[in-house]
Order: structure tokens, then sequence, then C-alpha cells
């Protein structure tokens, strides 16, 4: 595998390997979670010779039989990096450069995105949100696509759980209770996994990695909600009460803070239901709604 990657590296990309001055070299990143069963992700990152910082990240999976994992992957940041050309976030994430896929061997090869994990603190937490905003608002200058109906929006978010009925129908009737009327928001596409994990920071410089869940949702502040939510689940009402004004006014919307409440739960259900679906057997409409109500009393 790793002679492929090679080979497929110099003559892909020639024009990055240029000069190297001999053979690339390759290092096998992890972390305690990751590449321990056939589905898990495995990522190296590769060298140019004498150089002490990669220049490419090749992601690939251990089993064949996984391969829509890298090729979701790759094809959304492919969908970012369009949405980001020739704009002052083109380099908020890594670039899409190559997909390897001969029916036996697949694998994906992007740009490094510099920078270090780092721990957030509150200092910390305002920098990103501030280049993140600046990240959706180019997005909305630019977008003609709107949720102009918000209980729709909410209707088809519930119909793509595997709930039972009454558990669907539970949840619209609590949707019902919360203030939604005429909320109007621009449908920009969401990371969907801005956490501290995949976060990098170098130079005031921020850099967001890991692109499986690009698209979850296009509803805007679903990204701010969960990454305030993983940072201190006990703050995120207050976060988000203290950052959202901000954020809808760059993004040209007017959203009265009476109406958060309901974008909270919006935002909670994709969460729960979308982006990271917890068991059947162990959820209903009663437990979703108490475990909100506990996140955000």
């Amino acid at each position: 595998m790793m002679q492929l990657i090679h080979k497929t590296i110099v003559d892909k990309l020639p024009d990055l390997v240029d000069g190297a001055g001999g053979p690339l070299s390759f290092l096998k990143y992890s972390t305690p979670t990751s590449g321990k069963s056939l589905n898990d992700k495995v990522i190296f990152f590769v060298f140019k010779p004498r150089e002490k910082v990669p220049f490419l990240c090749v992601k690939t999976v251990r089993s064949y039989d996984a391969r829509e994992i890298i090729i979701r992957n790759f094809d959304n940041l492919k969908k970012i990096n369009t949405l980001t050309a020739s704009s002052p976030y083109f380099d908020l994430f890594a670039q899409a450069l190559y997909l390897h896929d001969d029916g036996e061997n697949i694998f994906s090869i992007e740009t490094i995105c510099p920078g270090k994990r780092i721990k957030l603190n509150k200092k910390k937490l305002s920098f990103v949100v501030a280049e993140y905003i600046g990240f959706q608002e180019y997005l909305a200058k630019n977008s003609s696509e709107s949720v102009s109906d918000i209980k729709d929006f909410v209707k088809e978010i519930i119909s793509k759980s595997k709930l039972k009925e009454l558990d669907q129908q539970k949840l619209l009737q609590f949707t019902e209770t919360l203030p939604l009327d005429n909320v109007k928001l621009p449908r920009l596409i969401q990371h969907g996994d801005v956490t501290e994990d995949n976060i990098l920071l170098s130079k005031k410089r921020l850099c967001i990695i890991d692109y499986d869940f690009v698209g979850v949702t296009d509803l805007p502040g679903f990204d701010l909600f969960g990454l305030f939510s993983r940072f201190n689940q006990s703050e995120v009402k207050e976060l988000c009460y203290k950052y959202f004004p901000k954020y809808f006014s760059r993004i040209d919307v007017d959203v009265e803070s009476n109406k958060y409440k309901g974008l909270l739960f919006l935002y909670f259900l994709i969460e729960r239901i979308l982006r990271k679906p917890h068991p059947l057997e162990n959820e209903s409409a009663e437990k979703i709604i108490s475990d909100f109500k506990d996140m955000t009393i």
C-alpha cells in the first residue's frame, strides 16, 4: 500500500514533489480511538526528505469494504473547497487533491492543515467563533437558498428519524410549543463536527479538519451549538445567547432572542437524529425532550 501511495503522489501530484531530492516518508497518525476497527480511517502524514513538517495527508481504511468512508470524506472536502475557492477562507480547510480507487485499494490525498490541537479556553473560543462567523458570513453573501418554512424543516428532520410514529408525533407536538414562527434563515453548509479535536491553531490562524459530517445540515447555527455543547455543556445556552446575536447579524438575518430556544431544540434534534443517531431501543420522544430541557434549563 505504501509503495502505491508513494507512486500515486509522485505521478499524480508532480508539482508538489518536484525537487524533493529523495523518497517521501510517511508517519502513521492515530488517536486512542482511531483505526481500531476495519471501518475506521487510517491517516498518514507525508514528509519530504529532511523536512520536519508534513505537506500532505493521506486517508485510507483497513478494509476496502469501508471505502464509502473515504469517498464521502473526500467529496465533502471538495464541496467546501468549491464554496470557499478564491475567498479569504480557502485555507480554513484542507484542499482535496486526489482520490485513488482501483477496486482493491482506496485512499485520498489532501493538503496538510497547519497548526496544533489546543485546549480551548474562553479567549481561544472567542477567536475560533470569530473566524468561523467570518466564514459563514462569506457563504451567506453567496447563498440564494433559504429555509422559508421552519415548521416544514422540522417535519423533514423528524421524518428522517427511525423513531416510532407516536414518538415522531410527540416531537412535532413539542416543537409546536416553541417560538419558531417567522424564523427565516439562509441555507448555509455546516461542517458538522467543529470540536476541540478538529480545530488547529497556528499564529492566529484557524484550520478545521475532519470532513465526515460536512453537509449533515445547512441550518445555520448548528456548528456553533455543537462547538459550545462540547466546550461546556452546562453553559450551552449562555454561550449561544452570547454569540448568536453577532452571528445572525453577520449572516444578515434578524432573529429575536426569544426565538433561540426553538432553534436550540432544532440543533439538538439534528445532532440526536441525523449526525449521530442514538440506538433506537434507548430512544423516545420523552427522553429527547427531557435531555434537551436538562441541557438548556
